[in-house]
């Protein structure tokens, strides 16, 4: 068999802003060919430790002396500080009000650009706590506030601070508080790069394999995320956020203890959330059980009633749809969908009505989409975000794409039931008129070349992994899913093409949602034994 003449994935993945690693060969020779990616907003994925993350990429270190390995660079205001009794830490002492040091080498920033920082707080050597210290950033150099400040909300040892902030001016410095009179706090670990999050491919991980994760447009209509005590209304439970009693599917203490405190037979939390009247909305949360194990998600309007169970892994469905999935640590995604018949909606996370007071279980992660199945999460804190659809794509590339004749492959994950017309992969010149694409229609596959359809009508796909191949030539087509030969046609015309899209069309509609573990083009029409080969 031939080698690809572009190959994307198959567990090779490298990513920096704008693009995705694309690559040939050519003998022993690797040839990259970067792929353009394009998402302008942020966007989340499950990393090779199982953890939920943000996709970030981080540049160099702008902190002097970050690590205070000395007492050079840091700049003392009402407080002094010393860097023996904790090496490689300050340990520093107020001799008055709002004591500080800040570090005096002023950090070069973009306007527009975003910056993340990173502090360690290794807790308080007071016998008073007082104010709870606070991280500053300014471009004044130790008293200005332009930028803002982060507090540390625990007097417990060993807390990150770690915040992203946009620059507003060119240059920026770091401070550290302690507001009280005589205290002693120790920090370390001072951090500021550049962060890149929008235009970043999203390699995710479910344990067995790699994948490349494609996803239309969504926005999270869930104004507090994670922040439960936000909600518009908690009825006879009581929130403890960010608590240290488990970590969240990020790998943070950043999930919320949920606790029954009455024993009425109605203990909720609930938000109100502005919807369309018509459209479907999936409600997802992620949930770990504690001294209680039964949740519900219900609505008033009848669009969905749904209750789980945290022990067994288990749904009940009593209205709409439902799904629960294990994430890791014992907790849970779970799933509700319905259909809104209101411009209004309250989605509800109830408890277990015979659970007894003081019983307790936690949760995370809450998101409201309109569409029918859930995608990624997206964080909120304060107001509803979007996460743009992700588009990959790449022109000029006839030389990669056989004119003539050519192969097309793919390995994609499939769930039965999602949107219709959802473009795998295409190849065109850009137009309606010149073509070639693998398509999700309805829970089937359609193969398309220029106006000729090339249609495996009883397709009917199953959840999972699939190995799709449409093999052409003049009037010697072939179609391959999952090692048998499904289709062929010997009569048909080769479009000219030379642009490849990658889970959209050509002009970047109909996206996919679902990953893509790999991606090959071939220059030849691969025979029907290699076509069978290459999708078993």
């Amino acid at each position: 068999m031939a080698n690809p003449s572009l190959q994307i994935g198959n567990s090779n993945w490298a990513i920096k802003e704008d693009n995705l690693l694309g690559y040939s060969t050519a003998g022993t020779k690797f040839l990259p060919q970067p792929i353009t990616m394009t998402r302008a907003s942020a966007g989340t994925r499950v990393n090779p430790q199982g953890l939920i993350e943000t996709v970030e990429l981080l540049g160099s270190e702008l902190v002097v002396n970050g690590d205070f390995a000395t007492r050079s660079n840091w700049t003392m205001l009402r407080a002094d500080y010393d860097v023996t009794t904790n090496p490689n830490k300050a340990t520093i002492t107020n001799s008055s009000v709002n004591g500080y040091i800040y570090n005096t080498v002023g950090m070069p920033t973009v306007i527009g650009r975003s910056y993340n920082v990173k502090v360690n707080y290794y807790g308080t050597l007071s016998t008073i706590l007082g104010t709870n210290p606070v991280v500053k950033y300014d471009n004044v150099g130790g008293g200005g506030s332009v930028y803002g400040s982060r507090t540390i909300t625990s007097a417990a040892a060993d807390e990150l601070i770690d915040f992203n902030f946009v620059a507003t001016t060119t240059v920026f410095w770091v401070s550290l508080f302690s507001p009280t009179n005589a205290d002693i706090h120790v920090w370390g670990n001072v951090s500021v790069k550049e962060s890149t999050k929008n235009n970043l491919a999203r390699v995710d991980y479910d344990g067995t394999a790699s994948s490349l994760l494609v996803e239309p447009e969504r926005t999270n209509l869930i104004p507090y995320s994670e922040a439960f005590n936000s909600w518009l209304a908690k009825d006879y439970v009581t929130v403890a956020e960010n608590t240290s009693e488990t970590t969240s599917p990020s790998g943070n203490n950043t999930a919320s203890k949920i606790t029954i405190n009455s024993v009425s037979t109605i203990r909720r939390l609930y938000e109100v959330v502005t919807t369309s009247s018509g459209s479907d909305y999936t409600f997802t949360l992620y949930a770990k059980k504690g001294t209680t194990d039964y949740i519900r998600f219900y609505l008033n309007s009848n669009m969905f009633d749904v209750s789980f169970d945290l022990t067994n892994g288990t749904k009940t469905v009593t209205l709409g749809s439902g799904s629960i999935e294990a994430v890791g640590n014992d907790w849970y995604r779970l799933q509700a969908t319905g259909t809104s018949s209101l411009t209004s909606e309250v989605p509800q996370i109830q408890l277990s009505n015979s659970a007894s007071v003081s019983d307790y279980l936690y949760i995370w992660g809450a998101q409201l989409e309109e569409g029918s199945y859930p995608t990624s999460y997206i964080p909120t804190d304060g107001g509803t975000v979007t996460r743009v659809q992700d588009q990959y794509s790449k022109t000029g590339i006839s030389n990669l794409i056989g004119q003539t004749e050519g192969t097309m492959y793919c390995e994609v994950g499939v769930i039965s039931g999602y949107d219709t017309n959802n473009l795998i992969l295409t190849l065109s010149n850009g137009t309606n008129q010149n073509q070639i694409y693998i398509n999700r229609s309805n829970g089937k596959l359609e193969f398309f070349i220029s106006n000729s359809l090339v249609y495996l009508a009883p397709s009917i796909l199953t959840n999972g992994i699939h190995k799709l191949a449409l093999a052409y030539k003049q009037n010697d087509f072939a179609v391959s899913i999952d090692g048998v030969i499904a289709y062929t046609d010997t009569n048909g015309n080769v479009p000219t093409c030379n642009k490849i899209n990658v889970g959209s069309h050509y002009n970047g509609n109909l996206p996919y949602n679902d990953r893509i573990n790999d991606v090959k083009i071939y220059k030849t029409r691969l025979t029907n034994p290699e076509l069978i080969a290459l999708t078993t």
